[in-house]
């Protein structure tokens, strides 16, 4: 019973929060004037990088995920079970020349259902993926242009994919 009870233990523990992404501290840099390159250099490669009106911007974002307690509930969980979703998106705004002139961040939360969670994914999965590559294909123009090496690593793209699929659902 008691290798039952630790094993159960063991579960819990190891299916605990995750998180994915840049903690970005914005305030780090607020108030300075900042190229793309040394804000590149200080924080790494952006999820996405967006032309704006000013010129250009360059979203940094984190997603924590923890588990609903009622996922482990036998049974229940199966109905009532899901996720807790922080999404913190950290934009770094730079006029046409390439200096930074103004940073934010944004937080958001949302509790979901498992089940909305697999309708998101499958959505996902086989709708059209032209918003997420097109945002791919953007971001890596803008640090090949600042003589930055260019990484696509599982993590960003899940990161990049996670939020692009959050926004769509909203």
């Amino acid at each position: 019973m008691k290798t039952i009870i630790a094993a159960i233990a063991l579960m819990v523990l190891a299916t605990g929060c995750t998180s994915h992404g840049v903690k970005v501290d914005s305030s780090t840099v607020a108030g300075t004037s900042q190229s793309k390159a040394e804000i590149f250099d200080k924080f790494g490669q952006p999820n996405i990088a967006k032309d704006i009106p000013a010129g250009m911007s360059w979203d940094y974002i984190q997603v924590d995920v923890r588990p609903s307690g009622w996922t482990y509930v036998p049974i229940v969980g199966m109905a009532a079970g899901g996720n807790h979703y922080t999404v913190t998106v950290t934009s770094f705004i730079f006029n046409v020349e390439g200096n930074m002139i103004h940073t934010y961040a944004t937080k958001d939360e949302e509790a979901s259902n498992m089940w909305a969670d697999m309708v998101r994914i499958g959505d996902a999965a086989t709708g059209d993926t032209n918003g997420f590559q097109g945002a791919v294909d953007r971001t890596e123009r803008e640090v090949l242009s600042i003589n930055r090496p260019w990484v696509w690593n599982t993590d960003i793209a899940n990161t990049t994919g996670f939020y692009l699929m959050y926004q769509e659902a909203r």
